[in-house]
């Protein structure tokens, strides 16, 4: 587990700082424990307090419930202030399910699966908007 104290240079006065090796740290984290379409952001409060917020997307939401968890479980605190921007998307639960299952239609039988590389291309292509800039989210 990564300590408080390995989030890097202490915030300026005034504002809010992104931690961006601690934020690529707890990503990495998130993806190593079955949330690969999350990603986080950890931000460091003039009061010294860190906040973290979600983004990417899971199937379920017990999954957003886990990922919520699983920040906390790596930064070793429950009180820590999380926005949760993930989104629950129900039809990755059939990522590296064949489309062309057993009675289904021809056409879909045809059907190309879904998988992972598939909804990340698609991700790649056609975007997903990074975390937005603190000054622009609203205190939770």
């Amino acid at each position: 587990m990564l300590g408080i104290a390995a989030f890097g240079a202490r915030a300026q006065a005034a504002g809010t700082q992104v931690e961006r090796n601690a934020s690529r740290e707890l990503s990495q984290f998130l993806r190593q424990h079955a949330l690969p379409l999350v990603g986080a952001q950890v931000l460091l409060a003039s009061d010294g307090t860190h906040q973290v917020l979600l983004y990417g997307f899971v199937a379920s939401d017990d999954e957003r419930k886990k990922a919520e968890h699983e920040v906390q479980s790596f930064l070793g605190q429950s009180n820590v202030t999380i926005t949760d921007r993930i989104a629950v998307r129900p039809e990755l639960k059939e990522l590296g399910h064949n489309a062309g299952a057993q009675g289904a239609a021809p056409a879909q039988a045809a059907a190309e699966p879904v998988t992972l590389d598939r909804v990340l291309d698609q991700i790649q292509r056609y975007g997903i908007r990074p975390a937005p800039d603190l000054d622009n989210v609203p205190p939770p």
